[in-house]
């Protein structure tokens, strides 16, 4: 993906995540029924490394999407025991695991999409920094000592990488580069492509008090659309009028 804003920047955060978009969400029954067989996979693979190893994982999930009917959190966890593995759902207590993470539904779904195979680890590394910073994450013990464990921790995340359905807000810069791909991939097509080169229109959407955490400086929150020779450019933030002139089409309100 060409993940970049408009002054050529990346978005480590999608520029590391997995390709696609995923259509599970983290820590949802179908997701962990996934995981297991991932698991019981990758743990057949390494079995001789596993010999002698124990350890126990739980991850917690709050402020759970209203559609899932999960109440305020999801959990769930996997217990380690030589070759085998049994993952379920649920919260284990702090003591009964080796490793136990918590934190918001939406940032730990985002962090479950970084991919570490085929990708530069210098963007995985400020992708991770981004989460870091807005994860406000809780963590209890520490990973597995046992490199064969570590190895199917980092398979079990990246096979489910691309699995897992993302969460950026509405309007945010992530939201408006994927935004931007999807326009820009679907301009390309055949059946687009000829019926676009002639047209020029420029649609805008503007709202007025977003979130703190979208836009600390109080500026108002949009996105734009400027289509004109094929390509379309979209932009985040209100439409700048005295570079590309009136919207032909624009939403402004709360």
């Amino acid at each position: 993906m060409n993940c970049l804003t408009p002054d050529g920047r990346p978005f480590a955060l999608l520029v590391a995540a997995a390709d696609g978009i995923g259509e599970l969400d983290l820590a949802s029954e179908e997701w962990v029924a996934e995981a297991a067989e991932v698991l019981q996979r990758l743990v057949a693979e390494h079995a001789a490394g596993l010999e002698g190893a124990a350890f126990t994982l739980c991850e917690v999930c709050h402020n759970t999407p209203v559609y899932l009917h999960a109440g305020s959190k999801l959990a769930w966890h996997a217990k380690f025991v030589g070759a085998t593995v049994t993952v379920g759902m649920g919260e284990l207590d702090g003591a009964d695991c080796d490793l136990k993470i918590e934190g918001d539904h939406g940032v730990m779904s985002n962090a479950a999409r970084i991919q570490y195979a085929g990708r530069d680890p210098a963007i995985v590394a400020q992708a991770q920094a981004v989460i870091s910073k807005v994860g406000n994450f809780k963590f209890s013990g520490a990973l597995p000592d046992s490199p064969a464990l570590g190895t199917v921790l980092r398979g079990l995340h990246d096979a489910m990488a691309p699995r897992v359905l993302p969460k950026f807000p509405w309007m945010s810069p992530p939201w408006v580069a994927n935004a931007r791909q999807i326009a820009y991939e679907r301009a390309q097509l055949p059946e687009f492509s000829a019926g676009l080169a002639d047209e020029e229109f420029i649609f805008a959407e503007e709202f007025r008090n977003p979130p703190k955490y979208l836009a600390p400086d109080g500026v108002n929150g949009g996105f734009f659309v400027v289509v004109k020779g094929g390509v379309p450019i979209v932009g985040h933030g209100p439409l700048p009028e005295e570079v590309y002139g009136q919207a032909d089409a624009k939403t402004y309100g709360e």
